[in-house]
C-alpha cells in the first residue's frame, strides 16, 4: 500500500526532534515510496526564517545525495501559537489543496497543544478527515491528559486522535505482542529496565518539574508492562492494556533517586526532591500474573544505556541500532492505522495508576548515587 501526496504540519518544527527523528523518518518514508513526492512538511514555529533557511537548518550532518530532492518539500511558517498570529499563513499555503491528506503534529511545548489545535480548527485546517498526532507528555497527571484530551475531542474524532509512544515503533518492542510470556515456566519474575548513561543536559527546567517517574514510567515501562503481560491473542490490545492498568498495584515502597550534581543543574530548584532515577516492584491482580513480582527500573547517568526485558531467565534486548521508531509510527499515521498508538482510556489509566504513586509518596528526600552506577543501593 502506497500513501498519496499529503501535507503534514509539524507545530515545533524547528525543534531537536524534528531534526533528529522525525524529518529523518519522513525522508525514509519518501525514499521508500511512503510518501508522495509532491506532499509538503510544513513547520511551524516563532522562529522568523524563510524556507530556504529552513532547509539549511534541518540539513543532516552528512546528507544522502537524495537530500536536495526531499529538502524541497520543506516549507517554514512563522507562527505564534499562544496569541494565534500566523496562523493564516498556513491557511494561504494549503489553500491550493483543500482536499489533500493532512496530519498536524504536535511536537510544541505541551502546553500549547491546546492553543495549536484550536487555532488550526478556526484557521479552516481541519476537516472530518484530518488526523493529530500528539507527542508525550499528554498531561502531566490525570486531571491535565483529561483536559486535553476533551480538548482534542473538541475538534477531532477519536479515530483521528494518534497519541505517540515511539517505544510502540520499535521493532523489537511490536514483538513482544505477539510472544507468549503467560505459559508456565516463564511467569516466575519480569524485570524490564530502561537505564540511560547521559544526564538531563540544558533540560534542568522541564525535568525538574517531570521527573524520571513521569517521563518514562507512566508512558514506556508501563507500556512494556502491559505488552509482556497481554495475551497474544487479544483481539483489542489496547483495551487488554487498559484493564491490565486498572488491575496494577506497587509492592512495597518504590525506590527514588537522585544523581550527585543535579542540584547544581541550571533551572532546578534549590532541595529540589525529582527523582532522576526510580525502581519498583509491581503487581498485576489479573490470572496467571497474581503472584508475579514485575521489577521496573529507570533513571538517568546509570552505567550504561539498557533497554531490556528479562521474562524469567530469557533476556530480550529492545535497542536496535540505527532504527528509528518514528519511521513506522508516521507511516501509520498517514494510512490511518492506529494499532501501535495509545488510546485515551490507556493514558487516563496510566495517570491514575502515577497519581496515587505520587499520592503516597513519602516526603523524604530521594536517595543519592553516583554518576555511572546502577542508582541507589
Amino acid at each position: 500500500m502506497r500513501t498519496q501526496d499529503c501535507d503534514l504540519i509539524i507545530f515545533g518544527g524547528t525543534g531537536d526532534l524534528a531534526k533528529r527523528s522525525l524529518l529523518p523518518a519522513l525522508e525514509d518514508m519518501r525514499r521508500q515510496g511512503d510518501l508522495g513526492t509532491r506532499s509538503r512538511i510544513i513547520s511551524a514555529s516563532r522562529r522568523d526564517i524563510s524556507d530556504a533557511e529552513y532547509r539549511r537548518l534541518m540539513a543532516p550532518e552528512h546528507p544522502k545525495s537524495d537530500w536536495p530532492d526531499f529538502a524541497a518539500c520543506l516549507h517554514h511558517r512563522s507562527v505564534d501559537i499562544p496569541s494565534g498570529h500566523g496562523f493564516s499563513s498556513l491557511r494561504s499555503l494549503l489553500q491550493d489543496a483543500k482536499d489533500r491528506k493532512r496530519l498536524l503534529y504536535l511536537s510544541t511545548l505541551p502546553e500549547h497543544f491546546v492553543s495549536a489545535v484550536q487555532g488550526a480548527h478556526e484557521a479552516g485546517l481541519v476537516n472530518k478527515d484530518t488526523r493529530v498526532v500528539v507527542e508525550k507528555p499528554v498531561g502531566t497527571d490525570l486531571s491535565s491528559a483529561q483536559e486535553l484530551n476533551n480538548k482534542l475531542s473538541e475538534v477531532f474524532d477519536e479515530t483521528n486522535i494518534l497519541r505517540i509512544d515511539h517505544y510502540l515503533g520499535k521493532t523489537r518492542v511490536r514483538a513482544l505482542a505477539d510472544r507468549d510470556f503467560t505459559t508456565p515456566g516463564k511467569a516466575h519474575g519480569v524485570q524490564i529496565t530502561l537505564a540511560e548513561a547521559q544526564d538531563i543536559g540544558t533540560r534542568g527546567e522541564f525535568y525538574d518539574r517531570t521527573g524520571a517517574l513521569r517521563d518514562m514510567v507512566q508512558n514506556h515501562l508501563l507500556q512494556l508492562l502491559c505488552l509482556v503481560a497481554a495475551p497474544p491473542s487479544s483481539d483489542d490490545l489496547n483495551a487488554a492494556k487498559v484493564q491490565m492498568l486498572g488491575q496494577l498495584c506497587v509492592h512495597g515502597e518504590p525506590v527514588w533517586g537522585q544523581f550527585d550534581g543535579y542540584l547544581e543543574v541550571p533551572g532546578v530548584e534549590t532541595g529540589s526532591h525529582t527523582e532522576t532515577f526510580v525502581a519498583m516492584e509491581a503487581r498485576l491482580h489479573i490470572d496467571p500474573w497474581w503472584d508475579t513480582p514485575f521489577l521496573l527500573r529507570t533513571g538517568k547517568c546509570l552505567a550504561e544505556k539498557r533497554s531490556q526485558v528479562v521474562v524469567g531467565t530469557e533476556v530480550i534486548d529492545l535497542s536496535l541500532t540505527g532504527e528509528n521508531a518514528y519511521t513506522a509510527l508516521l507511516r501509520d499515521a498517514l494510512r490511518g492505522d492506529r494499532s501501535k498508538f495509545v488510546s485515551r482510556e490507556e493514558v487516563e489509566a496510566a495517570w491514575r495508576f502515577i497519581d496515587q504513586l505520587r499520592a503516597d509518596r513519602s516526603t523524604k528526600p530521594p536517595k543519592s548515587y553516583k554518576k555511572g552506577s546502577w542508582g541507589p543501593s
